[in-house]
Formats: structure tokens, C-alpha cells, sequence
């Protein structure tokens, strides 16, 4: 007897897959603007480290008698770490917008995907951040509500 899921030979069911003119122009449009957002991004990741390198010299001059050596690097570790975490999501939408506008530009496949590569990266960043910020808030919220019926119980 004869079954009924026969399968026919695989394809690529991407092959036939093609940019056309209006796909190409909103996908430079796309990569204009994650441009503009990745440098005003590094503008302020950059702000931010001049303002670090300001306050420690600032700090450096007048509180470093009162303030625990211990105090002061952990602040400045905690702000390298923040800065990090805007730095390299701005690196991986200008990396995107860089390596589109070029795939767009020479119809280079390898481009393209690289391209692409940088967007799932940056989005992985920004999501696993995301989760982690939510996770924070949980904690937090469970935190305080444990505290105020603590206090409420006294």
C-alpha cells in the first residue's frame, strides 16, 4: 500500500529568497538610522567616561580623606561596568549598520549575513539585559514588600 506522506525532494526554502528595490531601500533605511542611534549612543557612553574621568580627579583632591579607598574604586568599577553596558550594544547596531549599508551597496552576500549577525547580537544583548533588569525589579519588589509587612507587624 502506498502512503500518503510522500515527501518531495528537499529545497532550500531560501534559494528563491531575493531583495528587491523596496526591501533594499527600507533596509538602508534601517541601517541609516541604527547608525544615527549607535553614535549618539557612543556620544554618550563617551560623556559618561569623561565624567568619570572628571570625578575621580575631582574625588582624588578632596575626598580621599574621607571617603574608604574601598568606596571610591567600587564606584568607579560599577560605572566602568555601566558604561560597558551601553557601549557594546552601540558597537554591535553600528558593526549592522556599517556591514548593511555595504551588502546593500555590493550585493555582498557575506556582508549581509555578518550583517545580520550584528543585529541578532545586539538584540541578544539587549534582551538578556532586559530579563536581568526585570529580575532585579522582582527581587526588589519582593524585597520591599517583605520589609514594609515586617515593619507593619511592630
Amino acid at each position: 500500500m502506498e502512503t500518503l506522506n510522500q515527501t518531495a525532494p528537499t529545497q532550500d526554502l531560501f534559494s528563491g529568497l531575493q531583495i528587491d528595490h523596496e526591501n533594499n531601500s527600507y533596509l538602508n533605511e534601517v541601517a541609516r538610522w541604527s547608525k544615527f542611534l549607535s553614535i549618539v549612543g557612543f556620544v554618550f557612553t563617551g560623556l559618561g567616561t569623561l565624567g568619570l574621568l572628571i570625578s575621580l580627579f575631582a574625588r582624588s583632591s578632596y575626598e580621599s580623606f574621607y571617603t574608604p579607598f574601598w568606596q571610591q574604586s567600587g564606584a568607579v568599577v560599577v560605572m566602568i561596568g555601566l558604561l560597558s553596558l551601553c557601549f557594546f550594544p552601540c558597537l554591535y547596531l553600528f558593526k549592522f549598520s556599517n556591514k548593511m549599508k555595504l551588502a546593500l551597496r555590493t550585493d555582498d552576500q557575506y556582508s549581509m549575513t555578518t550583517a545580520f549577525k550584528n543585529l541578532k547580537s545586539y538584540f541578544k544583548f539587549v534582551g538578556i539585559f532586559t530579563i536581568v533588569i526585570l529580575a532585579i525589579y522582582v527581587i526588589v519588589i519582593i524585597a520591599m514588600v517583605m520589609l514594609a509587612s515586617r515593619n507593619s507587624m511592630f
